[in-house]
């Protein structure tokens, strides 16, 4: 979050100038379990998506401002991505249909751009006003990601 005096010509107030980093990702996933009746049920997976980056900023007059006075996004880029994983599943005997599940995942694709904190500078004209200077980075993106979930086998029946 930055506080700005100058971000509009001929408008001196302080206001606040947020942004915020995202992704979404949307894979389809295959996996495999060998044995899904056991007391312990190991698994792999594999999936295979996309990935959307974007940054995306708001301006307002204050922390408490309901009202935003702009927002978009300064940079947005797609990348397909995929990725695999482990984990094992166990069933909780006193709930039939309900698995406690931890599991491993690794996730990469090609190179994505994007912008960290401190990418974006502002470069002011004397009157107000000006333009935004951005020092967009390239890179492929990997995650490894920790999990630990309930399942609801049979939910619907």
């Amino acid at each position: 979050m930055e506080r700005r005096t100058d971000l509009y010509e001929g408008f001196s107030d302080e206001l606040r100038l947020r942004r915020n980093n995202n992704i979404a990702t949307g894979m389809v996933l295959m996996r495999y379990l060998p044995n899904p009746q056991g007391k312990v049920m190991p698994f792999v997976e594999a999936k295979f998506g996309t990935n959307y980056l974007y940054t995306r900023y708001k301006i307002r007059e204050s922390i408490l401002s309901e009202e935003t006075l702009e927002a978009g996004k300064d940079l947005e880029d797609w990348t397909l991505s995929y990725g695999f994983g482990t984990g094992v599943q166990i069933p909780i005997p006193s709930s039939p249909g309900l698995v406690l599940e931890f599991k491993a995942n690794y996730q990469t694709g090609p190179t994505a751009e994007f912008l960290r904190k401190g990418d974006a500078t502002f470069d002011p004209l004397p009157n107000g006003g000006g333009t935004f200077d951005y020092q967009v980075r390239r890179s492929p993106l990997e995650m490894v990601t920790l999990s630990v979930g309930l399942l609801v086998y049979d939910a619907f029946r």
